[in-house]
């Protein structure tokens, strides 16, 4: 397939919708996310959400569909006086309740690295006729620059940074979707996105993981043979690929609402983390690694 970072949408109808997810974290903790994307359908707008870690809390500031521009060949989107890039965000937000301006540049970018040709971290299910896909964009990166947020100058530089995207007509029915790029060790980073497949009238749980730690790159994707427990406070995921397990134990913290899409209308209620803890055991043959990680992004629906 053509760049899947790319925008895909000027043909699409009704009820199509993509967005793409950047996460930051500075040296003091300090987490923000922003989710930019367009719909089309009833409720057709451009958006961009901005999520807050000190806060708790969301914002939605909604464009007009118009308002939206974007490259169908590489990753470029102008929002009115935003852009967007793999190297760059330049924020010009304001409304009634929140102002957020600033330039954060990036750099060291870790991409995804499959074992073929396929540019999709999806793999091979990039294929199938699905209502939801994703991309991650990259799994790490340097952040430079400050943001300020309704007069509060936040500093950004030494930070890190992840990014990804998801495009369809809606989420599914189930999903985890967990990252983090804060681990002790400098160069780690984890993806992990979990859902329903509804294809050919078959319905089952997949999964895409992607575990990055110095110059090793683990995948661990499949259908059906993932193992999933969800408590109050915690969630286990258990895998495997042909020759490694993967352990992830999150400690969950502080949940802020935001909203997905659904067939036209973004009215799914969201709820994400910013800030939760994270073990990662990863083995092999006689070789056991343990990773722990903070700032951790996690949502859980329907579990």
């Amino acid at each position: 397939m053509r760049n899947p970072d790319a925008y895909h949408g000027e043909n699409k109808g009704e009820g199509f919708f993509e967005g793409w997810y950047y996460k930051v974290t500075n040296n003091d903790n300090r987490t923000i996310s922003i989710i930019i994307g367009a719909i089309k359908g009833d409720d057709e707008h451009s958006f961009v959400q901005f999520l807050d870690s000190k806060s708790g809390k969301c914002e939605y500031f909604e464009f007009k569909h118009t308002d939206f521009k974007a490259n169908a060949n590489e990753f470029e989107v102008n929002i009115l006086d935003n852009l967007f890039l793999h190297g760059e965000l330049i924020l010009n937000l304001q409304n009634e309740n929140k102002s957020v301006m600033g330039n954060l540049r990036f750099s060291n970018i870790r991409k995804w690295k499959n074992k073929n040709n396929n540019p999709s971290s999806m793999g091979p299910y990039i294929y199938l006729p699905l209502k939801c896909y994703s991309q991650v964009c990259f799994m790490k990166a340097d952040v430079d620059g400050k943001i300020n947020i309704d007069g509060e100058e936040i500093d950004f530089s030494f930070g890190s940074a992840y990014m990804e995207k998801n495009w369809g007509y809606a989420f599914p029915v189930k999903w985890v979707w967990a990252e983090c790029e804060n681990f002790d060790e400098e160069d780690v980073s984890l993806s992990c996105n979990i859902g329903v497949i509804d294809a050919f009238g078959i319905k089952k749980l997949g999964y895409t993981i992607g575990f990055m730690e110095n110059n090793n790159f683990h995948i661990f994707r499949g259908v059906g043979k993932i193992f999933i427990n969800n408590e109050v406070s915690t969630i286990d995921i258990k895998c495997r690929n042909k020759n490694e397990s993967l352990t992830i134990s999150i400690k969950k913290k502080d949940f802020i609402l935001c909203f997905g899409p659904n067939r036209g209308n973004m009215n799914i209620k969201v709820y994400e983390s910013l800030n939760s803890l994270v073990k990662v055991i990863l083995e092999s043959d006689n070789i056991k690694k343990t990773f722990f990680g903070k700032n951790v992004g996690l949502e859980i629906n329907g579990f």
